[in-house]
């Protein structure tokens, strides 16, 4: 069996839009929102999300990025149109509103190392002109959130810290080999986010980021972070 090596690594999001972040946006989504709070939606969820007297799709769509609980299959988009044509779209892709989608090959990754923690379902990508991407993609939640991120040892003028929350200053691969986690904490996870800092996106264990790269997947760049 594997050693555990303790390394963790950072998703960051690509420069622009391309085949790691397509332009685009989701089709009926927010009528299908609104018709699933008029119709459907249960009174105690309404007031969870501070619905009771007023639909605002925002309030759901945090469901897909923020530790919110499960999202049902009816609040999910089923279509994304994008705006330009792509041939060969990465295996993890950004979507409109921060909604993440992944190819077929690393849904099985994610969900060999931890299955039944984060939530897949079925997301159709419409090229211009109607024309269906060739290739399954699914959208997924992430159903890991934790609080490894140790701000006291950050090192100054990397991070902005604000009561719950800490800003990235710099991006810099150099300056996220400062970021400091805890093993203690994201021991035992292998994609998480964290919900105290605001970047990276997404936190991967080693051991997705080694089948990631086995696999010959393209994700956007992935930095090592530093382990406390």
């Amino acid at each position: 069996m594997k050693a555990w090596s303790g390394m963790v690594w950072g998703l960051l999001k690509p420069k622009g839009f391309g085949d790691y972040w397509p332009d685009g946006e989701f089709s009926g989504w927010d009528e299908a929102l609104k018709d699933y709070y008029k119709n459907e939606m249960p009174d105690e969820e309404r007031a969870a999300l501070g619905l009771e007297e007023h639909f605002f799709p925002s309030s759901v769509v945090r469901k897909f990025t923020m530790d919110l609980g499960p999202v049902k299959p009816r609040e999910c988009p089923k279509e994304f149109h994008a705006v330009k044509a792509h041939n060969k779209l990465a295996d993890l892709i950004g979507t409109e509103n921060g909604v993440f989608a992944v190819s077929e090959v690393f849904k099985f990754l994610i969900e060999e190392l931890e299955p039944g923690v984060h939530q897949f379902w079925p997301l159709k990508i419409i090229m211009p002109g109607g024309q269906l991407y060739p290739a399954p993609y699914y959208g997924i939640v992430i159903g890991r959130f934790l609080d490894s991120f140790v701000p006291e040892q950050c090192p100054d003028g990397i991070w902005l810290h604000k009561k719950n929350r800490s800003l990235a200053l710099s991006t810099t691969k150099k300056d996220f080999l400062k970021m400091p986690l805890s093993r203690d904490v994201f021991q035992g996870a292998h994609l998480w986010r964290e919900n105290r800092p605001n970047y990276p996106l997404l936190f991967l264990s080693d051991e997705l980021r080694s089948r990631v790269s086995r696999a010959n997947l393209r994700l956007t760049p992935i930095y090592q972070l530093k382990s406390v």
